[in-house]
């Protein structure tokens, strides 16, 4: 197990927002009516409620719109869009983050449908 904790410590790096510049990813430009780069087709966004009690996984590509900025719709039916409603609810910007590289057990797993309650 120990071994295993050293081999994570080394995949991870985490960029806090002074040190991001998005615009230095090597995204693509998959299709020809794209309107800019995207990434994270394999990634996740991690979201937390403001009551810590609901932890929301979700893959969606996001489009580069600067050094500090992604764009993704946010449709409220969907998990994430509920997510950012309880943090406009509190008046607050929400905790996020994007994960690279995750694990495929990962991507199983938030691929099942669950209940909200």
């Amino acid at each position: 197990m120990a071994g295993m904790r050293n081999i994570i410590q080394l995949k991870a790096n985490i960029v806090n927002e002074e040190g991001i510049d998005l615009t230095a990813i090597p995204a693509p430009m998959v299709h020809l009516s794209d309107s800019g780069r995207y990434i994270n087709t394999f990634g996740m966004h991690v979201l937390e409620s403001p009551d810590g009690k609901w932890t929301n996984w979700s893959i969606a590509r996001n489009m580069i719109n600067s050094e500090k900025a992604l764009t993704k719709p946010v449709a409220v039916p969907q998990h994430i869009g509920r997510m950012l409603k309880l943090w406009k609810a509190e008046g607050k910007g929400w905790r996020w983050a994007l994960a690279f590289g995750v694990p495929p057990a990962a991507i199983w797993r938030l691929s099942h449908h669950y209940p909200m309650e």
